[in-house]
């Protein structure tokens, strides 16, 4: 994301890391475009959440995806906080997570378009 344009990729920052540092330069630079996009900055966070759970949590993902396929809901096994647990989501939920993460896409185009209008020539 933002930071790989200025850190090697096997520096080793965190996802949730690059998130706070793009928000903080967000808020420095675009505070007006901050505060009139209220949502950005939370639903950028929870990207990084949901992102980490799939990431960072599932045990072992060939046993899980066996559970996946062509059912309403699915069971992942994960690891929280080192101790083994199961949990249940349904493919409705995930669609309208992504249709909510969709936004983000939509707010960071508005962005990039008020960048361009205020580029110096």
């Amino acid at each position: 994301m933002f930071c790989h344009l200025f850190f090697e990729p096997d520096v080793g920052i965190f996802y949730g890391k690059i998130i706070k540092i793009f928000t903080k330069f967000l808020q420095s630079v675009y505070p007006d475009f901050v505060k009139d996009n209220p949502t950005l900055i939370p639903k950028l966070e929870e990207v990084g959440r949901y992102r980490n759970k799939f990431a960072h949590s599932m045990i072992p993902i060939d046993n899980n995806l066996k559970k996946i396929i062509g059912k309403k809901y699915f069971i992942l096994d994960i690891n929280d906080r080192g101790l083994p647990k199961q949990e249940k989501y349904a493919w409705n939920e995930i669609n309208k997570k992504k249709e909510s993460f969709q936004k983000i896409h939509e707010i960071l185009g508005k962005l990039l378009e008020e960048i361009d209008k205020n580029k110096v020539n």
